[in-house]
């Protein structure tokens, strides 16, 4: 499904490092196996909502995790990303909005405010799991292939 949505956004690559381990996923270990295979981390751009971002100090590694790549962070409903300034004071410094953008930056934390669906993948699994529409909540090829497949299905 990640694949199916990333084809439609049509410039993302994916990747499925972190389903080869039955063991939980940390950012930082994730890092050190796409550096291990050859990706260069300068280039890699890791997104995650403000909501989730917030916790980034308490994150496996976080003293290094954020000198290693880029962070690309999104507003969530009620988690706009621009407040993170003031919620992450001590990351003030490496935050930069996205017109600022320079391939040439050491690593740092663009905050994009853009407007995002209050969605998550736990709403998602409800609607699927009665059938009902999923348009707008997730890319068209994504819904058609959880219900071509009745994924969800008998599951609140």
């Amino acid at each position: 499904m990640v694949r199916l949505a990333a084809t439609s956004a049509g410039w993302l690559r994916v990747s499925d490092i972190e389903m080869a381990s039955d063991a939980p996923s940390y950012t930082m270990e994730t890092l050190d196996r796409l550096s291990a295979g050859g990706t260069a981390l300068d280039t890699l751009h890791v997104i995650t909502g403000a909501d989730a971002f917030a916790g980034i100090l308490s994150w496996k590694g976080a003293e290094n995790l954020l000198s290693r790549c880029h962070f690309v962070v999104v507003s969530r409903p009620g988690h706009p990303a621009p407040g993170l300034r003031q919620t992450l004071p001590a990351l003030a410094a490496q935050m930069r909005h996205p017109a600022d953008y320079d391939d040439r930056l050491q690593p740092s934390i663009f905050l994009v405010d853009a407007p995002t669906a209050p969605v998550s993948s736990t709403k998602i699994r409800a609607l699927a799991s009665t059938g009902s529409s999923l348009a707008g909540l997730v890319p068209r090829a994504v819904a058609e292939y959880i219900d071509r497949n009745a994924l969800y299905r008998g599951v609140a």
